[in-house]
């Protein structure tokens, strides 16, 4: 069986295949602080309450206290800003015929007028989510939205013909790619 020389994926990117990332990742990153802020509290309040326990007089006590309220403070000033942080809409444009072809060279876009080629030690990652197919490279990313395929067995399908091409043409050990989590 002969190897094939390239894969390519024509669809019309619009800012609803957006959407769902945007929201996604607004999500993931305000957990994601509110678990880091779980965890400066976990660590700064036994350290400052220590402080109650250990000699008032000696360095020890000062020491835990200085270091656990750093904790809570460093915490809440890294993690504040995430968790508030306001909705943002994706911004809008008018959508555009797009393709995305990996070969073995690497993985290129073309759109309007425009043709960007990346090879494969740029890329970092392959991953699939229940919005598409993402492509981490080192100056963002790429992403082949759901609307490119027709159904979700179609999506798996073609991600594992990406991991596969890509594996048979050994991009490299710093490429890695991911299972999804879900799809819904």
């Amino acid at each position: 069986m002969e190897q094939e020389r390239s894969l390519e994926y024509r669809f019309v990117l619009s800012p609803a295949d957006f959407s769902g990332v945007y929201s996604r990742a607004r999500s993931e990153s305000r957990l994601g602080a509110l678990r880091r802020l779980f965890y400066c509290f976990l660590v700064g309040i036994p350290l400052v309450l220590a402080t109650n326990y250990l000699d008032g007089s000696g360095a020890l006590a000062g020491v835990a206290g200085v270091v656990g309220m750093m904790t809570i403070v460093t915490g809440i000033m890294i993690n504040l800003g995430p968790i508030l942080a306001r909705r943002v809409e994706v911004a809008h444009f008018e959508p555009e015929p797009t393709m995305i072809r990996v070969d073995v060279a690497g993985i290129s876009k073309r759109a309007a007028d425009t043709e960007i080629h990346i090879g494969w030690k740029s890329v970092s990652r392959v991953t699939l989510t229940e919005f598409g197919i993402g492509f981490v490279t080192q100056e963002g990313g790429w992403f082949i939205p759901m609307s490119a395929f027709g159904s979700e067995s179609d999506l798996k399908a073609e991600y594992d013909r990406i991991v596969s091409f890509m594996v048979s043409l050994q991009a490299g050990p710093e490429t890695e790619h991911s299972v999804p989590r879900t799809l819904h």
